[in-house]
């Protein structure tokens, strides 16, 4: 272990417990804590002093008026979105907390889509995470009209493909000239796997259109938001 600083004087008797505490085990020094470095350094401060404090096994630096904390070098924990100050060093659990954006897009501009009372898939995404994540997954059908009768309601999902329902929302086309959109989201963990997500509707009964086309896209994707 580290003996902390001594300032020498002319004359002083340099031992081998001061060469091994002092020298040999002081490229960056140690302390107990932050109060112990200040204390032992009080007076003595040098900028490029580096010391590590075994309370919270964190390296630190003098930068000329404060200490400083070296991340990714201690063993700490990840700083919060938002946290960082300028010089810090990001370390691998600060990088996998960041969001790492778009995993996967649908979309459909161009094709209107039936619907009636048998699940129709309107889009579909894949993507492996190498992780758990958290995902955020959203879809959209911006033009559904054309109900076949009044009063049809229509159910909206965010699935596995062929399994369990993330999401769902639901609309009523009350009129056979009724026009309704519909946005659906669902924040979810997921674990590390290949991951195969749909965008499905169904109706009570009867038909309706999910139009896509002039500006009017059907649309899923999935966003990394961090783990």
């Amino acid at each position: 272990m580290g003996s902390g600083f001594k300032d020498w004087t002319a004359g002083d008797v340099l031992t081998a417990a001061d060469v091994d505490g002092y020298l040999m085990r002081q490229t960056v020094m140690t302390f107990a804590d932050a109060s112990a470095r200040d204390t032992a350094l009080s007076g003595v401060l040098d900028e490029g002093m580096m010391a590590y404090l075994e309370d919270t096994n964190v390296t630190t630096y003098y930068d000329g008026s404060s200490w400083e904390d070296i991340r990714g070098l201690g063993g700490g924990s990840a700083t919060s979105p938002g946290g960082f100050s300028s010089g810090d060093v990001l370390d691998a659990a600060d990088m996998n907390a960041l969001p790492g954006g778009l995993l996967a897009l649908d979309e459909n501009s161009t094709t209107a889509v039936s619907l009636s009372s048998a699940n129709t898939t309107l889009a579909t995404i894949s993507f492996t995470l190498a992780t758990s994540r958290k995902v955020l997954l959203l879809a959209t059908a911006p033009f559904v009209y054309n109900a076949s009768t009044a009063g049809r309601l229509i159910d909206f999902s965010i699935r596995v493909t062929g399994g369990s329902i993330y999401q769902m929302s639901s609309i009523s086309l009350e009129s056979t000239t009724e026009r309704k959109s519909v946005v659906t989201q669902r924040l979810v963990t997921l674990s590390a796997a290949t991951h195969t997500i749909s965008f499905e509707a169904v109706l009570t009964s009867g038909t309706a259109t999910a139009f896509a086309g002039s500006g009017r896209t059907i649309s899923l994707a999935a966003f990394d938001m961090g783990n």
